[in-house]
């Protein structure tokens, strides 16, 4: 039995039922789809019967069903999805409907369009209770992950706080290891670059820290005067003085009554220079004055 439809959307009877599997399937478009819909609803009663028969028995078929069960929420939302789509399809096929040969004459009641809508008791229903079992889902995952995100805030914490204190611990003992091994090279590379310390060195000897002439020298270099004036010995040691100016350094002291006499020179071509020098008898300083390569006075210490 063949027939052929005439029209935009005309198919005919083989075309429609090759489409019908498709149809059943979901594997149509959205254009396809429509035009199989409106195909259908325009062919004979014979062969909508063919079609919906031949869809029943895909649908119907073991090795297209699933063996496990849905879930409820599964069912709730295909059940809504159908209803839309029921909706939309006849809304949009009404007129087609009513000229087809499977429409009807009768006026529907608007209380059974106002019943088989959307909106009908048992949508609403089923609406509520998929949101209700999404809004419980959500809470059960909420209150399963907060509590360890705090643990895990806590934990890190923890750990931040632990580690600055070794940090700290660990800073402090290698400035001990390096202040250590800082003092033990400035003892060797003072007895080298003075080999007669000894005879330098006496109870008597005292230590004074020469201070910056200029503010920019600040913690750029830094000398230290080691002296005995009732033997008249004088030891010098400067670290850095090449950052402030490379040259030759002269140390002079410089008595009560404004007499200065120069000590010793020093050249700052070293980041460690070291010198030794002897005052003339009887000179008593009350100033020390490191002059640098410029003539102008670096460092000075009061005695």
């Amino acid at each position: 039995m063949e027939t052929e439809m005439h029209g935009l959307e005309s198919m005919t009877r083989e075309e429609l039922l090759e489409l019908a599997p498709l149809d059943a399937f979901g594997l149509l478009d959205e254009v396809e789809a429509a035009l199989f819909h409106r195909a259908f609803h325009q062919a004979p009663a014979a062969v909508q019967a063919e079609v919906i028969a031949l869809q029943a028995e895909l649908a119907e078929a073991e090795h297209f069903l699933a063996d496990e069960e849905p879930r409820p929420i599964l069912r709730r939302k295909v059940f809504l999805r159908l209803e839309e789509l029921i909706d939309e399809s006849a809304e949009g096929l009404r007129p087609i409907a009513q000229i087809g040969s499977r429409g009807s004459d009768v006026e529907a009641d608007p209380a059974t369009l106002a019943t088989e809508g959307r909106h009908d008791p048992e949508s609403l229903a089923a609406f509520r209770a998929l949101m209700e079992e999404f809004a419980d889902r959500n809470a059960r995952a909420a209150a399963r992950t907060t509590p360890f995100w705090r643990a895990a805030a806590i934990v890190l914490a923890t750990a931040l706080v632990v580690s600055l204190t070794m940090l700290g611990q660990t800073s402090g003992h290698a400035r001990q290891i390096s202040e250590l091994v800082i003092s033990q090279g400035v003892e060797q590379q003072i007895g080298t670059l003075v080999p007669n310390l000894a005879a330098y060195a006496a109870p008597g000897d005292r230590t004074y820290a020469m201070v910056p002439a200029s503010g920019e020298h600040v913690g750029l270099a830094s000398v230290l005067v080691l002296a005995d004036p009732a033997r008249g010995k004088v030891v010098l040691t400067g670290f850095g003085l090449g950052r402030i100016g490379q040259g030759t350094y002269s140390l002079r002291a410089i008595s009560i009554d404004g007499v200065s006499t120069e000590i010793l020179r020093i050249d700052a071509d070293r980041f460690l220079a070291g010198e030794a020098g002897t005052m003339p008898d009887g000179f008593v300083p009350v100033r020390y004055e490191l002059v640098g390569p410029d003539g102008a006075v670096a460092f000075s210490a009061e005695t």
